[in-house]
């Protein structure tokens, strides 16, 4: 029977529009021994004898069944005590027959949902051969609910959970004993509790229900649930406790009329409860959480379920998606303090794209339903990591604090089952903050990185021999995910030959002792038109964890500012990519030209929970204050040297220029350009056009430079991912790259990375220096270590960065022109340095130029 819609509102938002329709019951009771009363509840409503719908359980493991037989008297006509979990069809038909036989005129349901769904199905079945309706009392057991609804559930054959639905299923009477109650198993009763929870949290965008007295209702019910849930927990055998939860769950289905399901939750309920055999109690502690997390990218469905908030004991954010988030968690909070678990697989439900779709075409009825693929793939972090294993690879994106998923990280962080992770990313993040808390908590077994920075709880546990590193060249770490994404299994890259990368003189482990326990094997060379190159094998991620701006419902994906850079490369990766997003949007919402990362890739999405963070913040100067502030003020020795590099490192930047430049004085250079010369800023992180620093109230967690530092873009820049970053890089069309260095040789030899006993990492530097014919490598540094000892030598002693790269060195003394087969030409000397001053602290041999002339700083 459908109902007529007429003054139906047509909105979830019922405050100023709505109706209620009553349901027909006639009797409400509670309270200790009240179950005794049935036989004057029976007489009230017109009977003479009832027959008992029940379970095997409470009819043989308890005496409620026959106390209540007993008290009955002869107002008791029979009977049946096998209807079993989700009221299979074939229990109601047999049940259907005896009740037939028995001259009954009243039904008494007594139990779960079950047996209160299996009498309505009954009742139906007898009305639709006789055309009389049997009137029937509910003696709930449990916090199902069943008993407000015209609803009636069952199970076929073939496991589908069909309804059917009429006004008059409705019991007559209810009657709530909290004494009998007692025997219901403490996990079956909060268990159902959360059923409960699920009825009056979904009828708050519910289209049919009315704001009074159903939301009203709804909302009391749902603060009663959160505060009496946990104390019935508390005091198993306390039956008033019980009755007030009885009442709540009353209110939180206050009986009105309505077809079809309650909410997405429920569907998702039924969808898993009769084809897995999971309680429906149990399926609300496993759906309800990640389903309000699911609604609150639905605006006007995140406005109703926002009013929840201060019932629960909880602040409003005064954003209602946020507050829907604020709800979705305390309800998984409810649900794991009251003791139940929250992952499928903790109940058995197989794992996999294929269940998964099953499970949401049996859910939406239909695989044309608008939010089928959304139910596959937007989920809560905790259910999206719910099949999550150890000793998997996983490929972390970001960079700094930018395009961090830290809502996953997190997540991870607090599953302490989950150990020996293989992490591919740019670094470790910082002792505390983003995958620096896996170091805490010694979930990683191995790091694949380029950096390890300021890290100092890396550098130690790598140093200690408590975690593998393969140290690894960053354009590298970026087209070894990409290649993996495109199928190719290796490639080959200028970037590392002639370093211990390639050589395999880099440690991986180290023993406890200090001493090497396992090194890197040698890669492989191979030469092509006459340069030399190094094969990389692909790496294949099982876990990707991505973070982006926008993601739809169909798993498309958007990124905002430098927030790519190696998540696109890593989300189309892995066999497992969980997106997690600032903001979730519906499909067609990002336009098709918009999308960086398509759906295909993507399985799981989740909406971000984590503030953004900025690890260097850094402010806009007036041009003479940056001046003043890049030279470190004062009138040192340090300073002045500082200063004469600077200002000579300027002048190799030409107008329009693409340059890259290293961390310290080489970004420090486009401060002194001459006016009127521009030249276009690209750093490794996916940016082309980078600008200066913002001003204060302008700073953007998703624009920083190489050195993690607040930027901003020109009128015109471009941004993309770290993979395609260092492709430009790699490929020559960087007209200079400036960095600093410990070492160069004669010939142009680097070291710039590491120091013997000390471990900070490659970074980009190798990817750099790759292309030294296409691609103008300035170095920029201090002629003599802090000791007076050369930095230019015959030889570099600490490991390369690249061979023969260098093209100019500028030091406080001199400047030098490099040749890769001649060697060194003194070009300009500081003013005051002599030739053989400048001979004296250079270890390797240079030619003077016949033009040698003075730096003019």
């Amino acid at each position: 029977m459908s109902l007529p819609t007429k003054y139906q509102n047509g909105s979830v938002d019922s405050s100023s529009k709505g109706v209620y329709r009553a349901s027909p019951i006639k009797l409400l009771i509670y309270g200790k021994g009240t179950s005794k009363q049935l036989a004057d509840v029976v007489a009230e409503l017109g009977g003479t004898k009832a027959f008992i719908i029940t379970g095997r359980s409470l009819y043989e493991k308890t005496p409620v069944i026959k106390e209540i037989e007993q008290s009955l008297g002869s107002v008791h006509g029979g009977t049946f005590s096998k209807i079993g979990q989700h009221a299979p069809i074939q229990d109601i038909r047999e049940a259907t027959g005896l009740m037939a036989k028995s001259g009954c005129d009243v039904l008494i349901s007594i139990g779960g949902g079950s047996p209160v769904d299996s009498a309505k199905a009954i009742a139906y079945n007898i009305h639709e051969e006789t055309g009389k309706w049997i009137p029937s009392i509910a003696v709930p057991t449990t916090l199902s609910v069943a008993e407000t609804t015209q609803n009636a559930g069952f199970t076929t054959e073939e496991k589908h959970k069909i309804a059917v639905s009429h006004p008059e299923l409705v019991p007559k009477a209810v009657v709530y004993d909290g004494e009998i109650a007692l025997h219901t198993p403490l996990n079956l009763w909060t268990s159902t509790g959360i059923r409960s929870l699920d009825h009056a949290v979904e009828l708050m965008y519910h289209p049919l229900a009315s704001e009074i007295p159903t939301k009203r209702m709804c909302l009391e019910a749902i603060h009663d649930l959160f505060t009496y849930l946990p104390k019935s927990k508390a005091n198993p055998d306390d039956a008033d406790i019980r009755t007030k939860l009885f009442l709540a769950c009353y209110a939180s289905l206050f009986p009105f009329l309505y077809t079809g399901g309650v909410g997405l939750s429920h569907s998702i309920g039924h969808a898993l409860g009769a084809t897995y055999g999971i309680p429906h109690g149990i399926t609300s502690c496993l759906s309800l959480a990640p389903t309000v997390h699911f609604k609150a990218t639905n605006a006007e469905e995140a406005k109703q379920i926002a009013r929840i908030v201060p019932y629960i004991g909880k602040h409003s954010t005064g954003c209602d998606e946020k507050d829907t988030h604020i709800v979705a968690d305390a309800i998984a909070e409810l649900v794991e303090t009251l003791g139940h678990k929250t992952t499928l697989t903790a109940y058995n439900v197989p794992t996999g794209d294929a269940e998964e779709e099953a499970i949401a075409s049996r859910a939406l009825h239909s695989k044309e339903h608008k939010d089928f693929q959304n139910l596959k793939k937007i989920v809560h972090a905790q259910e999206a990591l719910k099949d999550m294993k150890s000793d998997s690879t996983v490929l972390v994106g970001g960079f700094g604090f930018s395009g961090v998923p830290n809502t996953l990280i997190n997540a991870v962080r607090d599953r302490s089952d989950l150990t020996n992770f293989t992490v591919v990313s740019n670094n470790a993040g910082m002792p505390g903050v983003g995958l620096g808390q896996w170091l805490d908590t010694k979930q990683i077994g191995k790091m694949i990185a380029s950096y390890i920075g300021d890290n100092k709880t890396f550098e130690r546990m790598y140093l200690k021999g408590e975690l593998d590193l393969e140290l690894t060249p960053q354009g590298t770490i970026a087209e070894k995910c990409a290649a993996g994404a495109a199928g190719v299994p290796a490639f080959y890259t200028p970037a590392a030959y002639g370093t211990i990368v390639q050589t395999g003189e880099l440690p991986v482990r180290y023993n406890t002792d200090g001493t090497v326990s396992i090194m890197a094997k040698a890669k492989e060379t191979r030469e092509f038109n006459g340069k030399s190159y190094v094969m990389e094998e692909a790496i294949y991620g099982d876990y990707a964890f991505v973070k982006v701006a926008k993601a739809d419902r169909l798993g498309n994906c958007q990124f905002r500012k430098a927030q790519n850079n190696f998540n696109e490369a890593m989300g189309k990766n892995a066999k497992m990519t969980i997106v997690e997003a600032d903001e979730i949007v519906e499909y067609g919402e990002i336009a098709p030209e918009d999308i960086h990362l398509q759906g295909i890739y993507v399985k799981r999405v989740i909406k971000s929970t984590e503030d953004k963070k900025i690890e260097r913040l850094v402010f806009y100067k007036d041009p003479e204050e940056q001046k003043k502030a890049l030279l470190e003020g004062g009138s040192s020795e340090a300073s002045q040297k500082r200063e004469r590099i600077i200002k000579r490192a300027a002048q190799e930047l030409k107008d329009g220029m693409y340059v890259n430049l290293g961390i310290g004085m080489p970004l420090a250079a486009p401060a002194f350009l001459p006016e009127g010369v521009e030249i276009i800023l690209e750093s490794e992180n996916g940016i082309l056009g980078m600008g200066g620093f913002p001003k204060q109230g302008e700073e953007d967690p998703d624009l920083i430079n190489a050195g993690k530092e607040t930027v901003t873009l020109i009128r015109g820049a471009a941004t993309f991912g770290s993979h395609e970053s260092f492709g430009m890089i790699r490929a020559g069309r960087i007209d200079v790259a400036m960095l600093g260095a410990m070492q160069v040789n004669q010939f142009g030899d680097l070291a710039n990375f590491m120091l013997p006993g000390k471990v900070k990492g490659i970074g980009g530097a190798m990817d750099l220096v790759a292309n030294p014919t296409e691609t103008k490598v300035v170095i920029t540094m201090e002629h003599t270590d802090k000791k007076g000892n050369p930095k230019i030598l015959n030889k570099c002693t600490f490991p390369l960065t690249g061979q023969k790269c260098v093209s100019t060195i500028i030091t406080d003394l001199a400047v030098f022109d490099v040749d890769r087969i001649n060697g060194l030409t003194l070009l300009e000397h500081a003013k005051g340095v002599t030739v053989e001053e400048i001979k004296a602290k250079t270890e390797a041999p240079f030619s003077v130029s016949e033009n040698l002339k003075e730096m003019q700083v």
